[in-house]
C-alpha cells in the first residue's frame, strides 16, 4: 500500500497495536481503498478461474464440503481447487 502522504491530524491513523499505540502508515482512506482493491468478490472470482489449488491439512476450515462434481466430502490430504467461489476436488474439476 502506497500511503498518500498528505500531512493529516494523528486521529486519522488508524492504531495498529494498542499496547504501544503505534498506528497505521498510511491514513483511514488509504486503508479503505487498499482493503478495497484487495477484496475478491465472487463475480471476480469467477473471472479469474481456478485461482487456488492446494491440500487440505487436519484442522482446514474446508474439510467436510462437499465437492459439487463428486458430491463427496473434501478430506485431509485431498488436492482441491477454488473455482468461481466454489471448491472441488482437484482430479474432477475441469478447467
Amino acid at each position: 500500500m502506497q500511503p498518500c502522504g498528505e500531512l493529516k491530524d494523528v486521529d486519522q491513523f488508524q492504531i495498529m497495536n494498542p499496547r504501544t499505540r503505534k498506528r497505521r502508515p498510511g491514513c483511514k482512506a488509504c486503508n479503505a481503498i487498499w482493503r478495497k482493491d484487495r477484496y475478491l468478490s465472487s463475480q471476480k472470482l469467477e473471472r479469474l478461474g481456478p485461482v487456488l489449488r492446494f491440500i487440505l491439512e487436519d484442522g482446514d476450515a474446508h474439510l467436510g464440503v462437499i465437492c459439487p462434481d463428486c458430491d463427496q466430502p473434501c478430506r485431509s490430504g485431498d488436492e482441491v481447487v477454488v473455482s468461481n467461489a466454489v471448491l472441488h476436488h482437484a482430479e474432477d474439476h475441469v478447467v
